[in-house]
């Protein structure tokens, strides 16, 4: 998903789809929250609903989210690829309109790669919007960079003499484009941080005993019932309880609680908390999604993927934004076209349709949501969701009970 235009279309679908009762778009991590009937319609009926919409999608999970993570990463080597071809050159078609010293033939030239590679991300987006229905974003980079780009080619092989062409224009829109998109992924990508961060705290191997032997198994593979071991500077896998051993935890990740606790048999051990000393025997209880941390991360998520009621309003106006835009500037070019000439017609309708992009109207909120509730989470405060987050807003005294535990993070 790129803009707001991308989550309507999103939520379009899924509501549509027989089954569904809910559904909660987030382009901030590009995900969907849904909730409906399991005897009407599967997981991958979902998922088909989604991608008939023109967009890739697949079911939530770790291998879910790594697949996403390496995409995202190759999206961001794409795009710097294109800005260090692309800047170079829009650059130069600049200075030349500046300084009239290159031939409109060779602008011409310089300007074809940029409007076609450079902006292929844009005009493949476009293609895939118009053939589904609708318009977004894409629609606007595209259709503006392609008129000013197409317009200025024909005059030129019409053998018109002008005084200004918009080839520069062309590449410089692309490249502002390309830029903001840049930031756009990598604020995106950053955003997500602190889950990851989260992710980290679990162990990625366990020690579980098989009989009488010892074997180290992916901590995934885990079960409830299983015996394993957590040794001095390690982290449990798992929830459990405690056979043999003593040792102390420190479970600040988890409790915020900075001083470490002693714990020996019979005491529960929390998954993700740290052995200072000593070895412990642990029977595992709650694995995977299941544990303890498992819940918190799926919090986190739900608390990520909800919307805020401002974001609600921000995504209706952002839904029927480009159509009026794209109206507007068809209105533009008529009426100076009417009234000067096709070339003025032409320079107002590409400043109205690339001005008035939408992407900050939609990436705005669910950024500062994701950035709120996953900075929360790390610091041990655990956001319910978007509207939860906005309320706060309001909050100007806190009071705590004088059992609770305040602490400074350190001992």
């Amino acid at each position: 998903m790129k803009c707001a235009g991308c989550v309507a279309a999103i939520n379009d679908a899924l509501r549509t789809a027989p089954g569904v009762a809910q559904v909660a778009v987030s382009l901030g991590n590009n995900s969907a929250d849904v909730t409906f009937d399991p005897q009407t319609i599967d997981l991958a009926g979902l998922v088909a609903a989604v991608q008939g919409a023109g967009f890739q999608a697949a079911v939530a999970g770790d291998q879910a989210d790594a697949a996403a993570d390496a995409t995202h990463h190759a999206e961001l080597r794409a795009l710097l690829g294109r800005l260090v071809v692309i800047w170079p050159i829009a650059i130069l078609l600049m200075a030349a309109m500046v300084g009239d010293w290159l031939s409109p033939v060779w602008q011409a030239v310089l300007a074809a790669p940029v409007w076609l590679w450079g902006g292929w991300p844009y005009h493949h987006g476009a293609w895939i919007a118009t053939r589904h229905g609708r318009a977004d974003m894409n629609t606007l980079i595209s259709l503006g960079t392609s008129v000013a780009y197409v317009a200025s080619l024909a005059w030129l092989l019409a053998g018109q003499q002008r005084h200004h062409w918009y080839f520069e224009t062309t590449a410089m829109i692309l490249a502002f484009a390309l830029l903001g998109r840049y930031l756009e992924a990598h604020a995106r990508n950053r955003t997500g941080g602190e889950l990851r961060a989260l992710l980290a705290l679990r162990p990625r191997t366990a020690r579980v005993r098989r009989g009488e032997i010892w074997t180290e198994v992916a901590a995934e593979l885990l079960a409830v019932g299983d015996v394993y071991e957590v040794r001095a500077g390690e982290a449990a896998p798992a929830d459990g309880v405690i056979l043999e051993g003593r040792a102390e935890v420190d479970e600040s990740p988890i409790s915020g609680e900075s001083k470490p606790v002693a714990k020996g048999p019979g005491d529960r051990l929390i998954g993700a908390t740290l052995n200072l000393n000593g070895r412990l025997v642990v029977q595992a209880e709650a694995v995977g999604a299941d544990a303890l941390l498992g819940r918190i991360i799926a919090l986190v998520r739900e608390a990520q993927g909800s919307q805020a009621p401002i974001q609600s309003l921000a995504d209706r106006v952002a839904a029927v934004f480009v159509p009026v835009v794209v109206a507007i500037a068809a209105l533009a070019a008529v009426v100076w076209w009417a009234a000067d000439s096709l070339p003025q017609a032409i320079e107002r309708a590409v400043a109205v349709l690339v001005v008035a992009c939408p992407c900050a109207v939609g990436l705005a909120t669910p950024t500062a949501i994701m950035v709120g509730t996953g900075r929360g989470a790390r610091l041990g405060l655990l956001v319910k969701g978007g509207a939860v987050l906005e309320a706060a807003a309001g909050v100007h005294r806190v009071v705590f009970d004088k059992t609770g535990t305040l602490t400074a993070g350190q001992p």
